[in-house]
This record gives C-alpha cells, sequence and structure tokens, in this order.
C-alpha cells in the first residue's frame, strides 16, 4: 500500500518529472502539499475531513481537484493545466501522469515569478494605473457573467448574523486570549449595524450584486506576468459558500488588503474603477461606517471583519498610518473566516466611542 509519505518522498525528487527538472522545492499549507519545478507547480490535497467536508478519499479529492481546475480556469486560464495522476505503472513503481492505476490526483499549473505579484511589484514601485485598470477590467468582465445566487427571502442578513456569531464564539475562546469586552463591544456594533441596514443588504443580494466569486482575492494572488490582464489565482474552491459573495465585498477586501500592506493609491484605483465602470448604481450610505473603523482602526482583523460582515468597499482617503507589513496567515476551511481576525485582534485598540458615534451618525 502506498503511503502519504511514499507520495510526498516521490513528489520531492526531480527525477520524478517528465521536464526533468534539477530541483523541486516543497511547500506545505493547512490542505495541501506543493511541489515546484523550475517550470511547474503540482498541488496534491491533503486527505482530510473538516466540518461538512471529507476528502479523506481518492475519489473525493479527485472531484476537489477538478472543481480547482474549473473554477481557476475562469481568472488564469494560462496558468492552470490540468488534473494529473500520481500512478503505480505495469512495473510497479511510482509515475506522474502516465499510465497505471491512480493513487493520486494533482493539480498542475504554471510557475509564475513570486516577483509579478501585485504586491511585490507595488512594493518596487513598479505598478501603474494601466496595470490596475487591467485588473478590475478582468474582474468585472467576470463578475458580470458570474453565477448569480439568491437566498430564501431574509436568509442573507439571518447568515450575516450567522457569520458574526460564530466568528464572535471562535475569538471567545481561551486560546485566543482576547479581551471578551472588546469582542462584545465590536459584534455588538456589527449586529446593530446588520439590523438597521438588513433592508439594503436584502436589496443587494435582490439586485444580482450577490454572486460566485472568487472567494480570497489578496494582493499577492494577482500576477502580471505578461503586458495587459494579469493571472488572478488561488480561487477558494473548497467550500461554496465561502465564494457566495457581494461583489464590491470582494473589491473591498482586495482594497482593505492593498491599503494594509501600505498602497492606499492602490485601494482608491481599485474602488474608483469599480464606481466608474460596473453595473452597481451607486454607493450605499453604510460606506462611512467601513470609512470610520477604517480610520481609526491599524490592525487588519476588525477591518476584515467589517469587510466580510458589513461593508463592501473602503472609502477612506485620511486614515492613520498603517503597518508597511502584514503577517501571513495560513486558514483552515471552518476557521478561514475566523482565525484570519483572530491571530490579530488581541493586539488591536478600537476607539469604541469613534465607533458608536459613526453608527449612530448614520442611523440618524
Amino acid at each position: 500500500m502506498i503511503s502519504l509519505n511514499d507520495k510526498v518522498s516521490f513528489l520531492s525528487v526531480p527525477e520524478s518529472y517528465h521536464e526533468r527538472s534539477k530541483s523541486v522545492i516543497v511547500l506545505q499549507t493547512s490542505h495541501a502539499w506543493l511541489f515546484m519545478t523550475e517550470r511547474h507547480v503540482f498541488k496534491m490535497k491533503k486527505p482530510f475531513r473538516i466540518g461538512g467536508f471529507d476528502y479523506s478519499t481518492l475519489k473525493s479529492r479527485r472531484v476537489l481537484c477538478c472543481e480547482e481546475y474549473r473554477l481557476n480556469c475562469r481568472l488564469a486560464s494560462k496558468t492552470y493545466l490540468g488534473v494529473v495522476p500520481l500512478v503505480i505503472n505495469e512495473d510497479g513503481n511510482l509515475a506522474l501522469d502516465s499510465a497505471g492505476r491512480p493513487v493520486e490526483w494533482l493539480v498542475k499549473m504554471k510557475r509564475l515569478p513570486e516577483s509579478g505579484t501585485l504586491l511585490v511589484l507595488a512594493s518596487h514601485g513598479e505598478v501603474v494605473r494601466p496595470d490596475i485598470k487591467f485588473m478590475m477590467k478582468k474582474l468585472l468582465r467576470f463578475y458580470r457573467h458570474a453565477p448569480v445566487y439568491h437566498f430564501d427571502p431574509g436568509r442573507y442578513g439571518m447568515g450575516l448574523r450567522e457569520s458574526l456569531s460564530a466568528w464572535r464564539q471562535e475569538l471567545l475562546r481561551p486560546q485566543f486570549a482576547v479581551p471578551e469586552t472588546l469582542v462584545r463591544e465590536v459584534t455588538e456594533l456589527q449586529y446593530n449595524y446588520i439590523d438597521s441596514f438588513a433592508q439594503l443588504l436584502e436589496q443587494r443580494q435582490l439586485d444580482d450584486h450577490v454572486r460566485e466569486v472568487h472567494g480570497d482575492l489578496r494582493p499577492e494572488h494577482v500576477f502580471f506576468v505578461n503586458k495587459g490582464e494579469p493571472e488572478i489565482i488561488d480561487c477558494l474552491e473548497f467550500d461554496v459558500e465561502l465564494r457566495r459573495l457581494d461583489c464590491a465585498k470582494e473589491i473591498a477586501f482586495l482594497g482593505m488588503e492593498c491599503r494594509h500592506a501600505g498602497y492606499r493609491s492602490i485601494e482608491r484605483e481599485c474602488i474608483d474603477y469599480y464606481n466608474s465602470n460596473s453595473d452597481d448604481p451607486g454607493v450605499p450610505a453604510h460606506l462611512e461606517f467601513l470609512r470610520r473603523t477604517g480610520s481609526h482602526n491599524p490592525g487588519r482583523a476588525v477591518r476584515l471583519a467589517f469587510t466580510r460582515f458589513t461593508c463592501y468597499w473602503a472609502m477612506d482617503a485620511q486614515s492613520g498610518p498603517l503597518p508597511a507589513r502584514r503577517p501571513t496567515l495560513h486558514h483552515t476551511g471552518r476557521n478561514r473566516r475566523l482565525v484570519h481576525a483572530s491571530v490579530c485582534i488581541a493586539t488591536v485598540c478600537i476607539d469604541r466611542n469613534s465607533l458608536a458615534a459613526t453608527t449612530n451618525s448614520i442611523n440618524g
């Protein structure tokens, strides 16, 4: 019987690949192994069970690989090359992408230069307005053709409350050592916001703004490898619920990530392009809520929480200084949106009076 260690050991050596790479870089994420040759990346899913997801069988991992390939071809068709088998050949040996009995499946991708990411190019001052225009043009075209998702009446707001409740419970777990009063004050403001703007949030999804989108749109997933439109990789494949987002909310998340990395001008360009070129009729009044919270909160965690659960994009042009670098966080499935915030929030000092005043001013 072929073990996981057997598979990893085989894929870790250059001789296992048809291209005869001189080296193989092996990386590990929470859900997968990555084997990087000089020209390609091969992604092997880990056998895991988490929440309602069971990828402990070969069949289920093949389905997940095919889904990752299908979804990512929407925004990175030049990068994602297919799903290939790891087999036992007629000689009884392991072989990659050959004839034989499959014992594992891998997503095959073109290896992209890390120097081409939006984040790295921005750090070198090499991102210009046409680059942002190409990226946003591709995203808006993608959104226009993405499947629309309509929740049952009242279910959209209820789902936001349920997500917020889960986030709240996660933050209160002892291992995070987050002050309980801080968590409760922040989440109460969010509950109040969702309740106050329930009709507007409901109308957003009735107007077809909630669609099946990328789900994890971050600047390190955007690659400018040639002139023109970028390749946008790493769509969130394992949970369709996490891909069902308001399109403007996803742009907000990308902008927030850029801003936190210190590139506020990129956030501004993204917002301006969205406002001018999307089918979205206007800027909801509740965007002021995110604008004010972003001004007083240097931590990524609470901005992420407000973006994910209550807001669509950031509109602040006069915020205080933000950290130039952000921590790299790896997520697991169930806690993806939860731990993302939990890791940082313990160090955040929130101007609660300002947040409350902002909520009251919008309601008033």
